[in-house]
């Protein structure tokens, strides 16, 4: 069903207009039918919460279409490796010693071009990035995790980190991610005074 709402969110919804609402609004009612002839969705007590998994599927699907737009819109090259099989992999290939943030961060954003030289994915929002990623870990070394530096670095989005997914359900809420952001200025304020 999923794969369903995503073919129609791509053919159906429209993307210019500024926002879920707008689009919903013009074309919402004919994308709820298409799922709900294909599936034969009967009305029943379950029927209202079907819609709202499709509404809430679509309106996510449509954020990430919106997002291809973007000329901020950062690139990851690894298909489906999650970032966690992409740091076991330089992990194994580096004798057991796993890399730090940027490296992770320059593995999954860059390719080898034809001349065998590294090239970013997106040209400058994932350099500026891990520019951004290998002065905190110059500065801060080993003393913050990688999520620390994640968070410090990426703006944070209510759901997931950014550049870690859905997986850490411990900083989703972005009041925890700011709160979390606080504390990680009061730590490194800190860890400079003792320099």
């Amino acid at each position: 069903m999923v794969n369903e709402c995503y073919r129609i969110v791509r053919t159906r919804a429209p993307l210019n207009v500024k926002n879920w609402q707008e689009a919903y609004s013009i074309a919402g009612d004919s994308m709820f039918k298409e799922i709900q002839d294909k599936f034969q969705i009967v009305q029943s007590s379950r029927s209202l919460k079907m819609y709202a998994f499709v509404i809430d599927t679509m309106q996510r699907l449509y954020r990430n279409s919106k997002n291809r737009l973007s000329n901020k819109r950062v690139i990851h090259i690894n298909g489906n490796l999650t970032i966690t099989k992409v740091k076991d992999i330089l992990t194994k290939e580096n004798d057991n010693v796993k890399p730090s943030v940027d490296v992770v961060w320059l593995s999954e954003h860059t390719r080898k071009n034809e001349e065998v030289e590294l090239e970013w994915a997106d040209a400058t929002p994932s350099k500026i990035i891990h520019d951004k990623l290998r002065h905190i870990v110059a500065e801060v070394g080993d003393t913050m995790t990688q999520e620390e530096i994640l968070i410090q670095v990426l703006e944070p989005r209510s759901g997931y980190i950014r550049g870690k997914g859905t997986a850490l359900c411990g900083y989703v809420r972005r009041k925890q991610q700011l709160e979390q952001g606080n504390f990680l200025k009061n730590k490194k304020g800190k860890y400079k005074s003792k320099k």
